[in-house]
């Protein structure tokens, strides 16, 4: 994923503890001059805006692409409508991001993309925000691995405002072991099919600078997806869709 439309990369291995931390981008270091102007909150952009942001621009994409095993100029696209490529599809409306690995037709990935917001309330309540929503997550993830993609992944994308966290530094703001626990233990996360992968990253604004600027990264892999045989009619789709140019590498 190079540039708006691409992608690359082999996996570390991710525990089941805390999340495997990149707060390393250069950017992250400069914190201390703030512009004068509000800038857009983690907590503003929706699912569409931030993944887009991961695999295109993100400071943590070639940890990214390690991590989820995506080979050298993957080509990458983003909403793309379900009935574009299955007509006959009962769902979901659209997929948030879809990869074909190394631009092979055959190794389609489907990955849902859902997110839960910790705004600094959170952090004096215990509650994060709308963890109900990845019900609906888990649904659309199964319909996706019903169409029979090689791969289909379920992404929850955990954004945390730590702007007013004065008392920790930069790399300690983000989601307190309680406030991790109680999103991984989303409803329905047990309905979820065996096939379909799993995968939280934390993003977290530390100061008030834009997120896009300084960001605090983590990713904690709990179940890469089962690699399957994809069906003929996803790759059929998918080798169509190549053919027209889209998506572009």
């Amino acid at each position: 994923m190079a540039g708006s439309r691409q992608s690359q990369a082999p996996l570390s291995a991710a525990g089941q503890g805390r999340p495997t931390s990149w707060v390393g981008s250069a950017r992250t270091l400069g914190l201390m001059n703030a512009p004068a102007a509000q800038p857009p909150s983690v907590l503003e952009p929706d699912e569409a805006h931030l993944a887009r942001w991961l695999f295109t621009q993100s400071p943590v994409l070639r940890e990214l692409q390690a991590e989820l095993r995506l080979a050298a100029n993957t080509p990458v696209e983003f909403e793309v409508p379900t009935l574009d490529l299955f007509p006959q599809a009962r769902g979901p409306g659209d997929i948030d991001v879809l990869l074909m690995n190394g631009g092979q037709a055959h190794e389609g990935i489907a990955i849902e993309v859902k997110r839960v917001k910790l705004p600094p309330a959170a952090f004096f309540t215990g509650t994060p925000g709308k963890v109900q929503r990845l019900r609906q997550g888990v649904v659309q993830a199964n319909l996706l691995s019903a169409l029979g993609f090689h791969r289909t992944m379920l992404l929850i994308l955990v954004l945390t405002d730590g702007s007013e966290r004065d008392g920790l530094n930069f790399a300690s703001r983000g989601p307190t072991w309680d406030l991790a626990r109680s999103i991984d233990a989303f409803p329905e996360r047990d309905r979820l099919a065996s096939d379909v992968g799993l995968a939280f990253i934390e993003i977290t604004q530390p100061t008030g600078r834009s997120f896009e600027d300084a960001a605090s990264v983590g990713m904690r892999l709990v179940h890469q997806g089962e690699l399957r045989v994809q069906s003929a009619e996803v790759t059929v789709a998918l080798s169509n869709r190549l053919a027209q140019g889209r998506p572009r590498a």
